[in-house]
């Protein structure tokens, strides 16, 4: 019995030393639209076998950084922004300013966007978007 239980034991140490990645790994980048930093927006990486959830993380100044899967990606970026002079009631009955998401839907809805992430993770990711 005793032999079965360190067995079973050095199994289960060995499977979790080796056989699976060492989870999320750091990814970071920029993301520009017409050659200018994207001031705010977020980012997503979407593993391409739908198998796991997506990995998210915001934009500030055209600069991003978050902890992705490995392994292939669809990336999604969204933005949004005022739409001048128009208004919206919030959940209070409060007056918002107005949003709308300004980047074409080929980089979030119906991405072209990918990555590839591998172990280690990647820090130079370059997103170059424009605006029509």
């Amino acid at each position: 019995m005793f032999r079965l239980l360190t067995l079973a034991l050095c199994l289960i140490i060995a499977g979790l030393s080796g056989c699976y990645s060492e989870g999320p790994q750091p990814v970071s980048g920029t993301v520009t639209v017409d050659s200018q930093p994207l001031a705010s927006g977020e980012i997503l990486f979407v593993p391409e076998d739908g198998q796991q959830g997506a990995e998210a993380g915001t934009i500030e100044n055209g600069k991003f950084a978050l902890k992705s899967k490995t392994g292939k990606m669809k990336v999604q970026i969204t933005s949004q922004r005022e739409i001048a002079g128009k208004t919206e009631r919030g959940a209070m009955g409060e007056s918002l300013a107005k949003t709308e998401q300004f980047l074409p839907a080929k980089y979030n809805t119906a991405t072209v966007l990918t990555a590839d992430v591998p172990e280690g993770g990647k820090s130079d990711y370059e997103f170059a978007l424009d605006s029509k």
